[in-house]
């Protein structure tokens, strides 16, 4: 079964030769591969990095076919790509104070959630309830940190100095104290696409001549990859206080064949391949309330009044709470098939490209710093991290971003508007 798969595979690599510029669905092809990687051993692993590995578990046939699809969907994509050229991006009036304002705002909120909830201690905790603990507002530094840092870096034609820099850069940071990857990750990858795609653009490289030319780059994105997931089993140590376990984690052979067993992709792996091989299907649909999403603040009343349940909870509950092996993770793919099998899998996924080109292509055609990193943010959040999350986290993602923009631009018209009467 495994060429079945290599065949879409070979594909969308033979595409890439001769493609003149990185775009969203390169990131979301570099995603599907890099999260379902375990499909290239015929097994996923059972078991957790504090534990010993139970039992392994044969990939399902229909898997093959199902991530197969995706990447058949993927490879059109890829070719079709998008020809519109880049816009260099102008500061608006009044962008810079208010984004300094803004910087400085998220700055001490870093610090003072930092301070309240001990995170500069490093204290062991658990990450579900240090969320419920600094619940909405913890969430939303969060996203308003990472907004900050992607800003600061990728921003043209106008200038910040390095304590700007710093105030912009250190709030994202923390984050990695709360037990969150995925924000400090999502930033460094978003920043690297626009550093390379203005690289490509300029030097007018295809993207295989690029990574031909700098080939460091491709090698330390490797290694970046792999440190996300070593990391995760060597801060919690860290955390905890167990230093003699984090000595021994750091040299031992034996935990990086560990990492490589039991880590995020073969999580997710292992959540897909037990909804085919359960024949799991979800009812009603979970897609059935994504709309309320476009409804500010109402979405989770609207999506509870529905009695829609959210796929990473209900699917968990079902298949693994009977084992108690429940875990953090969800699928989109898997989400896809237990709403409506390969019918569900070919429309979500066409239609979920289809959004991440349009994404892209406001990236390129924007003109203001703002619109850009809101952009860029979501379309580097949505074609990365989907494959982890299920389509209504992603979606409430999304949303922070947007909100974000928003509230900026209501700043700027109100400072502007301020301006022009005093």
């Amino acid at each position: 079964m495994i060429l079945l798969y290599l065949i879409p595979l070979f594909l969308c690599a033979f595409s890439l030769l001769k493609k003149k510029e990185i775009d969203f669905y390169f990131i979301y092809f570099l995603s599907s591969v890099i999260f379902y990687y375990t499909i290239f051993l015929g097994f996923v692993f059972h078991g957790r990095l504090s534990g010993i590995i139970d039992y392994k578990t044969t990939i399902d046939p229909i898997t093959y076919i199902v991530l197969s699809i995706n990447l058949f969907i993927t490879f059109i994509y890829l070719r079709k790509g998008n020809k519109d050229h880049y816009r260099i991006k102008i500061p608006q009036k009044g962008e810079k104070f208010i984004m300094k304002i803004f910087i400085i705002i998220v700055f001490i909120l870093s610090i003072w959630l930092g301070k309240k909830y001990g995170i500069f201690s490093f204290r062991d905790f658990d990450k579900g309830d240090l969320e419920d603990e600094t619940s909405v507002l913890g969430a939303y530094f969060k996203y308003m940190a990472l907004f900050n840092f992607i800003y600061i870096i990728v921003s043209e034609r106008i200038h910040y100095s390095f304590i700007w820099k710093f105030l912009g850069v250190f709030p994202a940071l923390t984050t990695y104290l709360y037990g969150n990857r995925s924000y400090i990750v999502i930033g460094i990858i978003a920043i690297s696409f626009d550093f390379m795609y203005r690289q490509c653009r300029q030097q007018n490289y295809t993207i295989v001549q690029y990574f031909a030319k700098h080939k460091i780059y491709v090698i330390s994105a490797l290694l970046f990859v792999a440190f996300t997931f070593i990391i995760k089993g060597i801060y919690y140590a860290l955390f905890a206080g167990d230093y003699d376990l984090v000595t021994y984690r750091l040299t031992s052979i034996e935990f990086y064949q560990q990492v490589a067993m039991v880590s995020e992709p073969n999580t997710i792996m292992m959540n897909l391949n037990t909804i085919i091989a359960n024949n799991y299907y979800v009812f009603p649909s979970t897609y059935l309330s994504l709309w309320a999403f476009f409804i500010p603040f109402m979405t989770d009343a609207i999506n509870d009044l529905m009695g829609i349940p959210k796929f990473t909870f209900i699917f968990q509950h079902d298949l693994y709470a009977s084992e108690g092996v429940t875990n953090r993770a969800s699928t989109f793919i898997g989400e896809t098939y237990a709403n409506g099998n390969v019918f569900m899998l070919v429309i979500v996924v066409t239609l979920f490209l289809t959004l991440l080109g349009y994404f892209f292509k406001k990236y390129k055609n924007c003109e203001s710093n703002i619109t850009k990193t809101t952009f860029l943010l979501a379309g580097i959040d949505a074609s990365f991290y989907i494959q982890r999350n299920s389509m209504y986290f992603e979606f409430s993602r999304l949303r922070f971003y947007f909100y974000i923009f928003v509230l900026l631009y209501l700043l700027m018209i109100l400072y502007r508007n301020y301006v022009s009467y005093k």
